[in-house]
């Protein structure tokens, strides 16, 4: 839910900055420098999962959305209230939260693979980028009505972010496609020392 609903509001940010008085060229601005926050925290929430024998991809997950929704929190508020608004603002709270909820993709691909491990990948990461593509489809069908207007969607950003924390964090991490290719690892090394 919250990664299609925050790539969507990603491509449409400056419909909603225009609802705000935010220039075009600035909130370009701002979310290229969300996309380049969200390459490099991808690099580091991998690097950390990569660090731990038994990874724990559901903790990162539920500190990463509660960073985003935090921000997107911060974000809001910045928006609705002018006597808040300041560029340093704009950015740091967009820049965080959409940086913090796309660090979760590949956590929540990497999960769903692995608990859904016999099942091929390619099925599981199809089924999760098609739940993905319904939130994204629901949040770009809201545009289609021009009497909502815009502002709803940093609601809707923060409100995707903050209902995924409590799944993440009823989720049971099993890792059996992993405990497999260990096993299969420890196998072949045992047959080549023989």
């Amino acid at each position: 839910m919250p990664n299609g609903v925050t790539n969507s509001y990603s491509a449409v940010f400056d419909l909603n900055m225009l609802a705000y008085k935010v220039r075009q060229e600035k909130s370009d601005w701002i979310g290229f420098a969300s996309s380049a926050a969200s390459m490099g925290l991808i690099l580091l929430a991998g690097r950390l999962v990569d660090c731990f024998r038994r990874p724990r991809m559901a903790a990162l997950s539920t500190g990463l959305l509660i960073m985003s929704t935090v921000s997107f929190v911060w974000f809001t508020l910045i928006c609705e209230l002018p006597g808040l608004r300041t560029t340093l603002g704009l950015y740091l709270g967009n820049v965080l939260g959409i940086a913090a909820q796309t660090a979760t993709t590949p956590l929540f691909f990497e999960m769903a693979c692995e608990s859904a491990f016999p099942v091929g990948e390619e099925t599981t990461t199809m089924v999760v980028t098609a739940c993905s593509n319904v939130f994204s489809a629901l949040f770009l069908t809201a545009l289609f009505f021009p009497q909502m207007g815009t502002r709803w969607m940093n609601y809707a950003s923060t409100g995707s972010c903050l209902l995924a924390v409590p799944l993440v964090l009823r989720f049971r991490e099993v890792y059996r496609r992993r405990e497999y290719d260990l096993l299969a690892t420890e196998s072949s090394g045992a047959s080549v020392q023989a």
